[in-house]
């Protein structure tokens, strides 16, 4: 038997707390078992020879999936109840790494790490058109250029979900204690690049 991501995922349990404060238990079940239906099915469509690509495509089939699911029960919400998690994940994200950064050697370190993070993450291997602007002790400056999640979440259905995961990045790097982020425009928002900047406070 299948395991359902859905019931086994707690990032997304604010999600499921407003969608049963609105209708019930039962309404709950049937979105999660049609999300994760919805999720298999679209899984399957790219399959690629590397795991940081399958790990974007996948996210984006999770998302996409339980949204397009929601907004079939409550179109009015389903935007918002989605970034609720989005917002929760990403507060978690930045509360740990605010805990590593009381680390003196981590704090020295950080930009590095983020450069070396960036870009594995966010490089030619996971999809993206990735351009480092300058690098320093104290800054770390890089567009990217192309982004899958725009041609993905475009794919799926839902290219207005494309913004959730531009914000994402927001609600992780956006309440740094020693560190500020800084982005003017993204690719998922209608801009020409995301411009990311990170520099010591």
């Amino acid at each position: 038997m299948r395991k359902n991501i859905y019931t086994a995922n707690k990032s997304y349990t604010p999600t499921f707390e407003a969608i049963q404060a609105t209708s019930n238990i039962e309404i709950l079940k049937h979105i999660l078992n049609e999300s994760f239906e919805l999720y298999c099915k679209m899984k399957p469509k790219h399959q690629y020879n590397n795991k940081i690509k399958n790990m974007h495509w996948n996210m984006s089939c999770e998302k996409a999936a339980l949204y397009l699911t929601i907004r079939k029960y409550y179109p009015l919400n389903a935007y918002d109840w989605i970034e609720l998690s989005t917002k929760s994940q990403g507060a978690k994200t930045s509360k740990s790494i605010n805990r590593s950064l009381k680390n003196p050697l981590m704090k020295r370190i950080f930009l590095r790490v983020m450069k070396k993070m960036a870009a594995f993450v966010f490089g030619e291997k996971g999809g993206f058109k990735f351009k480092w602007i300058s690098f320093s002790k104290n800054e770390a400056k890089f567009d990217i250029l192309d982004c899958p999640y725009c041609l993905y979440m475009s794919e799926l259905g839902c290219p207005e979900l494309t913004k959730i995961f531009c914000d994402s990045d927001v609600y992780a790097y956006g309440n740094l204690k020693d560190f500020v982020f800084e982005r003017t425009q993204t690719l998922g928002t209608g801009g020409n690049k995301c411009d990311f900047c990170i520099r010591r406070r």
